[in-house]
């Protein structure tokens, strides 16, 4: 009988080591030892007393002299099971040569060893990429992946309605399977309600559920990057381009019929090409661009015209020689009631900017200036005929609205004062939400991290407010007619994806449109404050399901932005979802460089203050530790684009505080950055490496300069879009390929090419939903494994 026990007590023991196989939780695909929610030692006494049993019973084994051997075989199979995981100590990498590259920078010498994979279209290149996601492929479990993305699929199978507008007899909108960048454009006759394909990609009739295996590689898929209609809907300009190409086409259209009127192939870019239509509908401004160079980027923009009547394109306004077309973005808003337009001018993205006023009746008459001198951000709201108001944050750092008479331009009356919470308004990646419709001014005012919506009239006597749920944002602005006073926004929440709000002129809000969501999952959100390093109190939205259990620490996914003001919040995303039903959090910390708190608490987490930005993300982990909300064995650092640099950075300095990292089409070379895709537009936020100062502090900050042979960092995921060309792939290539030569760890630097995708996951949710699960399953493999580790050091 004591053979019979030290057996059973020793194959307890090998199937509790066993690395669980990550369940897929909500959907029922329940692998029982491996699932967070049972009694994980029970199940492992169950099978071991089945086992030896069945062992004990068989004539063909003595259980006395054969314990070693079935102790081995169990091992072997504990063994096996952690290798289908990732075989973390064998991982070949891919052979990264390097070159004698070396550059004088300011009179220091920077070695670039692999600058080799900046050539993305090169042979070499192109084999290497091959083979690193060949390897991430062999490592990470099939099966695992499969069920994950299937998962991941059902909770992107509904559509979603996104940049809703009325006008004139038409409602327009934007609608797509949920998670994806893609969608068509639709517009509905008010009067009978029928939706009628307009524009994009015919994606509606293919369901989002269908192949679990990995995608081939795809065509870049068309999207649709913006839409204008005209005042009153019977003409509409929209911009198409392929998933991460910076360049479109725009198409004039005529609404009633869908025929298009107008090609417009040359100078449009996405994301700086803008669109304002004339009143009386006949015309609208929009800005162009030439391409520079071999990397095609944006410079020389101009403001031109588009008539209907012929067809015809005409400048209107160019920028004389003494501005840096290198780096200067336009925008055009035409006056609702005139041929005059104001004009906005900025350099890359700088907070302060110039605006002029212009009339299309005198296109030779000389602009007049209405605020000449870079020293503040100015935001056109609207006109009353000669009047116009402003968004300013010029001598009140947290915004103000003031009108102006154009005959009078430098008398200038403040309508709504200076308060103690911000305007959210400073923004230059989208998430401002202000605007004049009819008789009102709607404005969006940051508290503490978080949001209220406030509305005046023309004069600033405040008329309503309400509050923004912490578990979300408004995203995509206001929308509206400028003539009348109703005007809708679109509520982006971590369990509630794009759902639309009419405000009318009292404030009252009514849901015009929202999903049906086919699966049923409460999530609840709030938000919290961490003590940073030097004090200051960075707000951390903490994301779960209702019903989790918070006793125990869980595995927690934290994401930082810090980045051009923009205030990061908790949006629906499908894999995070999945990452609920398996007992995960999701974390946003709204460190410095963001808006939370306003233009100063932008300014002191960009250029030379960057490391408080990576302070504040080291600092909410700290804290999410500390409370208990999670461990080191299960927290893992995110970061994507912008703040790819920020979580690299933050794992970098304290990769004990993490078990796994996940960077998204990431910027990581700063030395370098400038040179590639739409960056030299990211100067202000980070840093000119051709001024010396700057160039000190970005090696220092640098993450693919500032590998270290002696720290090993956590488990790290690269993830890089296929047709990037705003980060391109070459960050996250030189990066990986350094952080593997470096590094002779257990954990390993993987790389995966997310196939079809720009930036972002994919072009659809089979690629997107792909991705994610290659991700998913990463982490699950990493925690499993480090939950391993734990264990064993406990027993000791």
């Amino acid at each position: 009988m004591s053979d019979f026990i030290q057996a059973l007590n020793r194959l307890i023991s090998m199937l509790d080591d066993i690395q669980p196989i990550p369940s897929t939780g909500k959907l029922m695909n329940i692998n029982l030892i491996g699932h967070f929610g049972l009694n994980r030692r029970l199940v492992c006494t169950k099978i071991a007393i089945l086992t030896v049993v069945f062992l004990w019973m068989s004539p063909s084994i003595s259980l006395a002299s054969d314990t070693k051997v079935i102790t081995s075989k169990v091992q072997k199979l504990a063994s096996k099971s952690r290798n289908q995981s990732i075989n973390w100590s064998t991982s070949s990498y891919p052979d990264s040569p390097q070159v004698d590259q070396i550059d004088d920078y300011h009179g220091q010498a920077v070695a670039d060893p692999y600058r080799w994979l900046e050539e993305l279209e090169s042979q070499q290149t192109v084999a290497w990429a091959k083979a690193q996601n060949k390897l991430t492929e062999s490592l990470l479990d099939h099966q695992s992946i499969a069920e994950i993305k299937s998962n991941i699929q059902a909770y992107s199978n509904f559509h979603t309605i996104g940049a809703l507008s009325f006008r004139g007899d038409y409602k327009f909108y934007l609608k797509g399977w949920s998670g994806t960048s893609t969608a068509a454009l639709f517009v509905e006759s008010i009067k009978d309600g029928k939706p009628r394909h307009l524009a994009g990609p015919d994606i509606l009739n293919k369901p989002a559920k269908k192949l679990t295996k990995k995608p081939e590689t795809s065509k870049q898929a068309e999207q649709i990057s913006g839409y204008w209609p005209s005042p009153d809907g019977k003409h509409i300009a929209v911009l198409q381009s392929k998933i991460g190409e910076r360049w479109g086409q725009l198409l004039v259209m005529d609404v009633a019929s869908g025929k298009v009127l107008s090609e417009i192939s040359e100078g449009i870019t996405v994301g700086l090409t803008g669109i304002s239509w004339s009143r009386l509908n006949k015309k609208f401004l929009l800005t162009r661009f030439d391409a520079e160079g071999k990397q095609r980027r944006p410079v020389n923009a101009r403001i031109e015209v588009f008539k209907l009547s012929d067809r015809s394109l005409q400048p209107v306004f160019v920028p004389d020689e003494k501005e840096d077309r290198t780096r200067l973005s336009l925008g055009a808003a035409m006056l609702t009631d005139s041929n005059r337009f104001v004009v906005s001018l900025r350099n890359g993205s700088d907070a302060q900017n110039r605006i002029m006023l212009m009339d299309l009746d005198h296109p030779k008459s000389p602009a007049l200036p209405l605020f000449d001198k870079l020293t503040a951000n100015r935001l056109y709201l609207g006109n009353k005929g000669d009047q116009l108001w402003f968004y300013t944050d010029e001598e009140a750092v947290n915004g103000k609205v003031v009108r102006l008479d154009i005959k009078q331009p430098r008398k200038q009356q403040v309508v709504i004062p200076e308060s103690a919470n911000p305007i959210s308004a400073n923004s230059r990646v989208g998430g401002n939400a202000l605007g004049m419709f009819g008789e009102r001014i709607a404005l969006t005012y940051l508290e503490a991290g978080g949001y209220f919506v406030k509305g005046f009239d023309l004069n600033g006597k405040s008329i309503f407010q309400f509050d923004v749920p912490a578990s979300g944002s408004i995203w995509g602005g206001f929308r509206g007619d400028p003539e009348t006073d109703d005007f809708y926004y679109s509520f982006l929440g971590v369990g509630q994806p794009s759902s639309f709000y009419r405000v009318d002129s009292n404030g009252k809000q009514t849901l015009v449109a929202a999903p049906e969501l086919p699966f049923d999952m409460q999530i609840t959100a709030k938000r919290i404050y961490v003590k940073s390093t030097d004090g200051a109190m960075v707000p951390v939205v903490i994301a779960h399901r209702k019903d989790l259990d918070l006793s125990k620490p869980k595995p927690l996914f934290l994401y930082g932005y810090g980045g051009f003001g923009w205030v990061s919040f908790a949006w629906y995303q499908p894999h995070l979802m999945e990452w609920f039903a398996r007992d995960g959090i999701f974390a946003v910390a709204g460190v410095r460089g963001g808006g939370e708190y306003g233009t100063p608490w932008h300014e002191a987490g960009v250029k030379h203050n960057r490391q408080n930005a990576i302070d504040d993300y080291v600092a909410s982990s700290e804290w999410l530790i500390e409370k208990g909300l999670t461990s080191q064995h299960q927290l893992v650092a995110n970061g994507g684009s912008f703040s790819g640099a920020l979580a690299a950075s933050a794992v970098a300095q304290r990769p004990d505080l993490y078990a796994a990292a996940i960077i998204d089409f990431p910027i990581l070379d700063l030395i370098r950055y400038v040179e590639f895709g739409q960056a030299r537009f990211w100067i202000s936020e980070l840093g000119d490496p051709a001024l010396k100062d700057d160039f000190e502090v970005l090696l220092s900050q640098s993450p693919y300069h500032g590998l270290s042979k002696s720290k090993c960092l956590p488990a790290t995921l690269v993830r890089v879009g296929q047709y990037d060309n705003i980060t391109t792939p070459m960050h996250g290539y030189k990066y990986v390929a350094a952080a593997q030569q470096k590094r002779r760890c257990e954990q390993p630097v993987l790389l995966d090419i997310m196939e079809g995708a720009g930036h972002n996951y994919g072009s659809n949710p089979e690629e997107i939903a792909h991705a994610n699960a290659v991700a998913l399953s990463f982490i699950a493999a990493q925690l499993a494994r480090k939950q391993s580790d734990e264990k064993k050091l406990t027993r000791r």
